[in-house]
């Protein structure tokens, strides 16, 4: 496992967990290592600035910018509202 924890860095390594593997970066919480927060830039990539804010939509986030026409949460949550 790299040393850097970024998102970018742990994307392509694998853990082994003994009845199979998966990629590194979905299994942990991937956080800033500068800030802590998940919405940083920073924790998506060492590369990008750490903003220390976890406000969504940041620039170069994996969490944003938002797109509404693709969050499936939001459609979902729409189209239950005019079912009623």
């Amino acid at each position: 496992m790299s040393e850097c924890q970024c998102r970018a860095c742990l994307r392509g390594q694998t853990v082994d967990y003994g009845f199979g593997t998966m990629s590194a970066d979905m299994t942990r919480m991937i956080v800033c290592g500068k800030c802590g927060n998940k919405r940083c830039p920073h924790a998506t990539d060492h590369r990008n600035e750490c903003t220390n804010s976890n406000e969504p939509g940041q620039s170069g986030s994996v969490y944003g910018p938002i797109d509404p026409e693709a969050d499936r949460d939001t459609k979902t949550r729409d189209m239950f509202e005019e079912a009623r």
